[in-house]
């Protein structure tokens, strides 16, 4: 949500970045109305930027590597602005002085109050389906739930037929420890924000502006994670519900940080399409020069607390069941790793987002595999009984040729049920009913299947 301090703290530093571009530029100008346009210009450039990077294709890459052009055309405009603004009578300048500085009060006021009433008015939305479902009275022996996933796991078939790479080492031993993998199974949609969200409440939700999806749509998926209908069953049932993802689930706050700072909430609701959030944030001053900011080592350690607490959590015992849920960002970009399996530095990383080869995504699918491989081989030693489920959310962001619309969708799927009893699930289930598969078999219900589709998110410039 965002938080009245967010809103405070944000509103300060955009008024004091704005006084100090304004008292810069009246110092250098020595005129007000020629200070208060580049003021405005700046603000208007700060808070829209996500408008000039999806109309004209712009990246950070691209930033990076024509910097000393963009400055030189930053001082060009300047000095442009300052010769016609000599050419403006003195009484036309005060007024349009006052009109810019209304204008951009307004959109700020308009930016803000868009962005707290959206998280205000976001509907509560609930599974009426669900809601309306009792729990089985049974209380017999319920086993320990751990769902594992890893965001943008693609299939073992897809990875073959479309990136050129042999994963089958990951079939081979998942069937070893007695897993169901659904080799033809799709996820629903092609973004974590609405595959999440519809994995964990079991059902489908309206497609809002697919064809354009805002941050504000984002957000409201990440509402529809926290309610997360299927987990709630879980708790009704006395389940000890914990999360170790980026997102909050069940009002637990994320535990990983890092994560997180990619999410769209709290500030990032109003700072989100800033040049802040989606350029500068990416950069930091080192070494004499401005270097990208990936965070490698820092990624790269919660994974590892994620790995570790995974294997802290089959050594304890409890008297109550729990249901585990566990989210490792790779294969998923940022690209942490070599072919060695040693880290890489941000500049490599950050070039590697732009150029997706299958080879970056192979880097970090030995590294999913490696923490895949390590989870199981914990829970089905120190907790056979235990349901596990491991899921891609979507397909791989690769650039490959001859993109098919399954690229996008095709991912792991792999179920582990004590008893081996897999009735109602097919070779092409998709992630919205495991969730519900997992539910019958753990809490004994009978909850029906619901028609497997797959649909494509666009998302905006720069989420």
């Amino acid at each position: 949500m965002i938080e009245g301090t967010t809103v405070l703290h944000y509103c300060l530093f955009f008024l004091l970045g704005s006084a100090l571009i304004y008292i810069l530029a009246k110092i250098i100008t020595r005129k007000n109305f020629v200070a208060a346009s580049y003021t405005f210009l700046f603000e208007i450039f700060f808070l829209f930027w996500s408008v000039y990077q999806e109309q004209f294709g712009i990246r950070p890459q691209e930033i990076k590597d024509h910097l000393n052009l963009i400055i030189i055309l930053a001082i060009a405009i300047i000095f442009l602005g300052t010769w016609i603004s000599n050419l403006i009578k003195t009484s036309w300048q005060v007024l349009l002085t006052k009109m810019l500085n209304i204008l951009i009060f307004l959109s700020l006021i308009v930016e803000i109050l868009f962005g707290t009433y959206t998280h205000a008015t976001l509907p509560n939305e609930k599974n009426q389906f669900l809601a309306s479902t009792s729990v089985s009275p049974q209380t017999a022996h319920l086993p320990d739930v751990y769902f594992l996933l890893f965001d943008a796991y693609a299939s073992t078939a897809l990875i073959q037929e479309k990136l050129g790479l042999d994963n089958s080492e990951i079939d081979t031993f998942l069937n070893h420890h007695q897993f169901q993998i659904q080799s033809k199974s799709k996820s629903n949609y092609s973004v974590t924000y609405y595959s999440l969200a519809s994995t964990l409440n079991g059902i489908y939700y309206p497609q809002d502006s697919v064809n354009h999806t805002t941050i504000h749509d984002l957000h409201r998926c990440w509402k529809r994670i926290n309610h997360a209908s299927i987990l709630q069953l879980f708790k009704e049932k006395h389940y000890a519900v914990h999360n170790f993802s980026m997102f909050d689930v069940l009002n637990q706050k994320a535990p990983f940080t890092i994560f997180q700072e990619h999410l769209v909430i709290n500030s990032n609701l109003i700072t989100g399409n800033s040049f802040w959030n989606m350029v500068a944030k990416k950069y930091q001053f080192k070494n004499g020069s401005w270097q990208p900011n990936e965070r490698v080592e820092a990624h790269y350690e919660e994974l590892k607390n994620l790995e570790k607490s995974l294997t802290v959590s089959t050594l304890q015992k409890s008297d109550s069941p729990n249901f585990y849920y566990f989210h490792f960002t790779c294969p998923h970009e940022p690209f942490l790793v070599d072919a060695k399996g040693n880290l890489q530095s941000d500049l490599t990383v950050f070039r590697q987002r732009f150029e997706q080869k299958p080879e970056h995504y192979q880097n970090n699918l030995n590294l999913a595999n490696a923490l895949l491989k390590t989870c199981v081989t914990a829970i089905r030693k120190n907790k056979p009984d235990a349901i596990v489920l491991i899921l891609g959310d979507h397909g791989p962001r690769i650039n490959v040729k001859n993109k098919t619309e399954d690229f996008n969708f095709k991912n792991l799927n792999a179920l582990f049920f004590p008893d081996q009893d897999y009735s109602g699930l097919s070779d092409s289930t998709t992630n919205v009913n495991m969730m519900r598969l997992v539910a019958n078999k753990a809490l004994q219900m009978n909850l029906p299947l619901l028609k497997d589709t797959s649909i494509y998110i666009n998302l905006v410039a720069g989420h």
